[in-house]
Parts: structure tokens; sequence; C-alpha cells
């Protein structure tokens, strides 16, 4: 059921696969065991990042970190006009969203986070090295060998919207 100021209720596993293209949770809704907390810290020192939400789903999951995806609200959502971000559940959103990746915003998001996993690719998996390893190949090949690499990469995103806009992104090479 889909209430106003709460989280989409997704039921696709978190995984390094999703986060690679997806973040699914806020700051404000994470909490962290101590292992993920030392990891998330030797992770983030000098490294840029698009958002710190989003980096601490890819690097604990790219290392090996289980993540729970709770889906009992526990606290209301503060949307307001200066959010960075915002909820991204509307229609206007969506359309906001597919207008940044045309223009390439997407692309732009995925390389900074990109470098910042290929500095720290010694914390990662060796599964999960071999799947940033095709994600970063989908980036740079032709059509079909885009399409070869994002599913041996095993990319997704939450949602069957999410997962066409994506395919439509990687056709378009803005992935």
């Amino acid at each position: 059921q889909k209430t106003l100021g709460f989280s989409p209720l997704f039921t696709k596993p978190p995984s390094f696969a999703n986060a690679l293209v997806q973040s699914i949770s806020g700051g404000n809704t994470m909490v962290f065991n101590r292992a993920a907390k030392n990891l998330i810290v030797k992770a983030s020192l000098n490294t840029p990042v698009v958002s710190h939400d989003w980096w601490c789903y890819q690097i604990i999951t790219g290392a090996g970190g289980y993540v729970i995806y709770d889906p009992e609200p526990c606290l209301k959502y503060r949307q307001h006009g200066k959010n960075q971000i915002g909820a991204n559940n509307n229609w206007r959103a969506r359309l906001v969203r597919l207008r940044s990746l045309l223009q390439g915003q997407f692309r732009t998001w995925n390389s900074i986070n990109l470098k910042a996993l290929v500095d720290h690719k010694h914390l990662l998996t060796n599964d999960n090295q071999k799947t940033l390893n095709d994600f970063i190949a989908v980036r740079h090949a032709s059509l079909a060998r885009r399409l070869v690499f994002s599913k041996r990469a095993g990319i997704y995103r939450q949602t069957l919207l999410g997962n066409v806009g994506l395919l439509f992104g990687i056709i378009l090479n803005k992935v």
C-alpha cells in the first residue's frame, strides 16, 4: 500500500547489483552495526560521492554486508522545498528523473560513484568486483555488448518502470 510520506514497499532483495543503479533508502532511515559503521568510515575518507545514502548502500553490499529493507515504517519523512533530492514518488518526479537521464545526469552520478568504488575495490567481494567490472564495461561498449554486460552484471532497479528506464538508459548509453 502506498501512503504519502512513506518509503515504497520494494520487494526485490537489496544487493550490490541494485545499489550500482539505485539508492533505496534515505540516511535518516538507516541503522548500522559496528562492522558497517567501520566500513563506511574507512571507505569514506577523502571519497567524493553523489550521495552518502547511496554510497553506504553501495559499499556495504559491495563488501558483502547484509542489508535488510524493513517494510515497517518507523518514522515520517519530512519533505520540504529545500530537500537536495526529494521523495521521487510521483509522476512529476519521474519525469524530472527521465529528463535528468536523457541529459546525462545519471551517467555523471555513476561516473562519480564508480571512481569511488574502483578506489575501494579491495574492499569488495570477488563476485562484486566482477559485477563492478561488468557494469563499467556497460558504459564503454557497443550497444550489443552493453546489453550483454548489463545482463552479466545483473543490475536492476526495484520497479518495472525503473527497469524500463534503466534499459532505455543502457540503450542510449546514458548509464
